[in-house]
């Protein structure tokens, strides 16, 4: 597996999720990733970006809500949790380095 140590997507969502690909198609799961997001910056435009995505992880994939998780990193860990509060459609938070 890649290393992660420094990954700041930074509009590079892509290349964040690519890490984790090849662990989440051996296990059956979809990786979805924002360019939209940073976790050191104010939260209104990561919380806007999880909005725009939820619609579209819904519609565009069969989910099974028992199986659906949020993940973040620093700063995007609040609003994966937040989500979950929100939503309270998700199994769970998956939050390294969560502030």
């Amino acid at each position: 597996m890649a290393r992660t140590a420094g990954v700041r997507p930074r509009g590079r969502g892509t290349a964040a999720a690519e890490i984790y690909t090849t662990a989440a198609e051996e296990l059956g799961w979809i990786v979805v990733s924002s360019n939209d997001t940073l976790s050191d910056g104010p939260v209104e435009p990561n919380v806007r970006a999880v909005h725009a995505l939820w619609p579209e992880i819904h519609t565009r994939f069969r989910t099974d809500p028992k199986r659906i998780y949020a993940a973040g990193f620093s700063g995007t860990v609040g609003v994966a949790w937040a989500l979950g509060a929100e939503r309270q459609e998700l199994a769970g938070v998956i939050g390294p380095a969560g502030a």
